[in-house]
């Protein structure tokens, strides 16, 4: 990640001078080289997990943010937010580093390797609720290409190849965290999202 340099104060904003990182987003190279999209899904999973080998128990916990955001969340009828929260309610905690918000545009990729900028999000939490994320992210943000379904499909078989976790784990994952993301209301986003939750919910 990009390294911190200093603390400043602007009026009454406080910012962060950090380390400026040359090179272009790995969906822009992607974009580029569209033959090797599997292979660039494997890489993806592999950075991923690298995030995930760093335990980092002095972090918040994402876990309260997004049982508030879900519980109160005005997209989501009273019976499937219930739902939700329910399916969320029996998923593990954990301590590792999580990101928040991984995906391709947040890779940075330079000649000295790849560089994860956008740490706003980050927190302690289990890892298959970042990769759920993730997933979500890559299945309903508009205006994607069709290649990226390749991308998604790649990384996440490589993602659980590597961590030893099975779909089913992630897919109760990918319940509650597709529901955090639709309760922050991301433009064109909410109808994709909804029946993504209305059919994973189906299945518990």
């Amino acid at each position: 990640m990009p390294k911190a340099k200093s603390l400043v104060k602007l009026e009454d904003r406080s910012g962060i001078i950090y380390e400026r990182i040359h090179g272009l987003e790995m969906y822009v190279v992607m974009s580029r080289q569209g033959e090797d999209i599997k292979k660039w899904g494997q890489v993806f999973a592999e950075i991923h997990r690298d995030v995930h080998n760093h335990a980092l128990p002095s972090l918040p916990s994402a876990r309260e943010e997004l049982y508030h955001l879900i519980a109160n969340c005005a997209s989501l009828s009273l019976a499937l937010r219930s739902k939700v929260l329910a399916v969320f309610d029996t998923l593990a905690d954990d301590t590792v580093l999580c990101h928040g918000d991984f995906h391709p545009k947040n890779i940075i990729m330079t000649e000295e390797g790849p560089v994860i900028i956008d740490w706003m999000n980050g927190r302690s939490f289990h890892p298959l609720a970042d990769v759920a994320l993730s997933s979500v992210i890559l299945q309903v943000a508009p205006g994607l290409p069709t290649w990226v379904n390749d991308f998604h499909d790649s990384y996440v078989k490589t993602y659980l190849e590597l961590s030893g976790f099975d779909e089913a784990s992630l897919a109760r994952w990918q319940i509650p965290m597709a529901a955090a993301r639709l309760c922050e209301n991301h433009p064109d986003e909410g109808a994709r999202i909804l029946n993504l939750i209305e059919e994973a919910a189906r299945c518990f």
